[in-house]
Formats: structure tokens, C-alpha cells, sequence
């Protein structure tokens, strides 16, 4: 456990996460940030649609069509909104 120092940032408080620590987790742009008991969980952020295409995929098959989802979803240029 490391300790870290806030910092200003207006009228609230900032930290600095070590890039090792960013890579180790796997964040980059976005994280979230979970109140637990403890304190405050910070985790990467889901990617916006993620787990989508197989969620649709799978209630479609349980009520009998076929894949209809097509590929696009999986396209990783879309632009997230």
C-alpha cells in the first residue's frame, strides 16, 4: 500500500496514479469509482456496449432467429457517444 497526496484541483481534490499501476489495470481514459465500506474503489471503466453483441446474440437464438447482429459491433473505429 502506497500513500498518495491529494491535490487541489478547484474546489476539489486530485491524485496522480502511477502509469505502472494505470497499465497494470488496464486504464486509460476512464475508470470508475466505487464507495465501499473502506473507502473508494477505483477500477477501469466497462467500454460503452460491452458485452452487447452476445447479450443480443443470445436472446435471439433462445427465441428462435437467427444472427441477425451484424459485424459493425465489433468494429472498434466506432465513435463511443
Amino acid at each position: 500500500m502506497a500513500k498518495i497526496k491529494l491535490s487541489n484541483v478547484g474546489n476539489s481534490k486530485g491524485i496522480i496514479l502511477q502509469k505502472r499501476l494505470l497499465k497494470k489495470y488496464s486504464i486509460s481514459e476512464c475508470a470508475e469509482l466505487i464507495e465501499v465500506e473502506e473507502g473508494i474503489l477505483i477500477k477501469p471503466a466497462d467500454a460503452p456496449r460491452s458485452g452487447w453483441k452476445e447479450s443480443f446474440q443470445k436472446e435471439l437464438l433462445e427465441k428462435g432467429y437467427e444472427q441477425i447482429v451484424p459485424d459493425f459491433l465489433d468494429d472498434d473505429t466506432l465513435e463511443e457517444y
